[in-house]
């Protein structure tokens, strides 16, 4: 039987569980609340300096608040977190429409113009900036000796609120600071954290993946593992380029619930991968992220000897599927109240053009593997396209093997 690891999810309720039953003595466990406002300048990269500062005082407030779990290198767990984020009324030189007056809390009548497009730029880089802070905490984790449960992470992301704040039509270093006091490009976070119970505050490190047998770590290696499918580079341009995945013979489901990856770049109803830069533009590249989890999409993937079909190695294939659009054409006529007109029908049954279906495989393709005590390993690089490339339309064709749990369980040994 193949032994499965307890998720931090569940880890938290079991905390959460032990600090409600406890009595009105003195509690084994406690949790703090930890609050940050971080300021930014308008240009470059401006959530560094913010975040490093926050860095600083979540490192000193965990030492004050929990020096033997600091002490020992045991996680304590972040079981809440919300954040705000702010921009200045004020884009391109102009002054823009806001959501709240200088105080950050009174909104304006009837709302702000939501045509105004120097205003919905600025909602956007309130947004980028709290997600940009979430993303960087995450990577913070094993500097801070803290767990943070994808749960606690993605409702942060959902629950965000982002405001245009009234600092004058100027940005915060030009306003009227007499007037306007409270800067509009902020960030304001406020999180939980509690401390883990005593018996598990033991330090270990995992060296091993769980299971007796090669097939039970290879199972074990595999979870949480990520696929990633995209496209940063150049000279690509296309509307027609979607794939079914499969993993080992495994059709994949993508992380947001669709069945195809996507690389199309052009716009249109069929681009709905995420949108990442490449060679070719700030907007041209595609991200399609599919991971392996046995309560997620793709738990499918774990039932008989899928993950271990090529004794830990994980082989990618592709199909290309047709777009609503097919390559093959005929003209009709047809009565209008004008007269006669041809008419462009697409016949379902076109032959695969390399012109405007799919192309040649050009995307790349990643697979991020996590070690035994939960840290994701380097992606291995693996030239695509150089087994085959899936130039027929619903034709599975592998295009990648990666050694993935191949190599990872070796280097455990």
């Amino acid at each position: 039987m193949i032994k499965t690891k307890i998720t931090l999810e569940e880890e938290l309720k079991r905390i959460q569980s032990l600090l409600v039953e406890q009595n009105e003595s003195e509690p084994q466990n406690k949790c703090v609340t930890i609050e940050h406002e971080g300021n930014f300048k308008a240009a470059g990269s401006d959530t560094d300096q913010a975040f490093k500062e926050f860095i600083l005082k979540v490192k000193g407030k965990l030492k004050s608040e929990f020096p033997k779990q600091q002490e020992g290198g045991n996680p304590v767990f972040i079981t809440k977190i919300t954040i705000n984020a702010g921009a200045s009324n004020h884009y391109n030189g102009k002054a823009t429409s806001y959501d709240v007056e200088n105080d950050r809390t009174t909104e304006i009548e009837r709302g702000p113009n939501k045509k105004d497009k120097g205003y919905l730029n600025n909602v956007g880089y309130a947004s980028d900036r709290a997600s940009n802070f979430l993303k960087n905490l995450l990577k913070q984790q094993e500097n801070l000796i803290v767990k943070i449960p994808s749960s606690v992470m993605e409702k942060a992301e959902k629950t965000k609120v982002t405001k245009v704040v009234n600092t004058g039509g100027k940005n915060d270093e030009n306003r009227d600071k007499n007037r306007w006091k409270n800067p509009g490009q902020y960030v304001k976070i406020s999180m939980t954290v509690c401390q883990a119970p005593q018996n598990e505050t033991e330090s270990t490190v995992e060296t091993n993946y769980d299971g007796d047998t090669f097939e039970e770590q290879v199972s074990s290696c595999f979870e949480n593992a990520r696929i990633v499918i995209k496209y940063d580079g150049k000279g690509h341009s296309c509307n027609h380029a979607l794939y079914e995945i499969k993993a080992n013979g495994v059709v994949l489901v993508r992380d947001d619930g669709k069945n195809l990856a996507s690389l199309n770049n052009t716009g249109g109803k069929f681009d709905n991968a995420e949108v990442i830069p490449s060679k070719g533009g700030a907007t041209k590249g595609r991200k399609n992220t599919f991971t392996l989890s046995i309560n997620g999409n793709n738990s499918t993937f774990f039932n008989g000897k899928s993950p271990h079909k090529y004794k830990g190695d994980l082989v990618i294939e592709a199909a290309c599927k047709r777009t609503l659009r097919s390559n093959s054409t005929k003209t009709t006529k047809q009565r209008t109240s004008l007269g006669w007109k041809d008419v462009i029908e697409y016949d379902d049954e076109g032959p695969w053009k390399p012109s405007s279906d799919c192309h040649k495989w050009v995307g790349t393709i990643d697979v991020f593997i996590k070690d035994p005590s939960g840290n994701e390993l380097p992606a291995e690089k693996v030239e695509v396209g150089s087994m085959q490339t899936p130039n027929k339309f619903d034709v599975s064709v592998p295009v990648t093997r990666h050694q993935a749990c191949k190599k990872a369980i070796a280097s455990t040994k």
